[in-house]
């Protein structure tokens, strides 16, 4: 139950087994409430090199899962879009 004297909702999701979950931009719904008052982080993703495909909203961020000297440790979408249009900045080397 959530009480009007709340002021946080916990929300916990859990992987059982061996395979990948990916929850890309969950959304929540308060009654009452318009939905752009609801806070709702980033996601980052750990891939081995800068994405070119899928779509990519401003902020969410790649950690590079496979660094080596001199490679990006991490890239952060600037310009949201698909394949093409899409934009990441290098957070610098390694």
């Amino acid at each position: 139950y959530i009480y009007e004297t709340d002021t946080a909702i916990n929300v916990g999701i859990r992987n059982y087994g061996s395979g990948n979950v990916l929850i890309n931009s969950p959304s929540l719904c308060v009654y009452g409430m318009p939905s752009n008052a609801l806070q709702v982080e980033k996601t980052t993703f750990y891939l081995s090199s800068v994405p070119t495909s899928g779509f990519w909203d401003i902020g969410e961020r790649v950690i590079n899962s496979a660094p080596a000297s001199g490679q990006p440790k991490a890239w952060t979408c600037n310009i949201p879009g698909g394949p093409g249009v899409c934009s990441f900045l290098s957070e610098g080397n390694y």
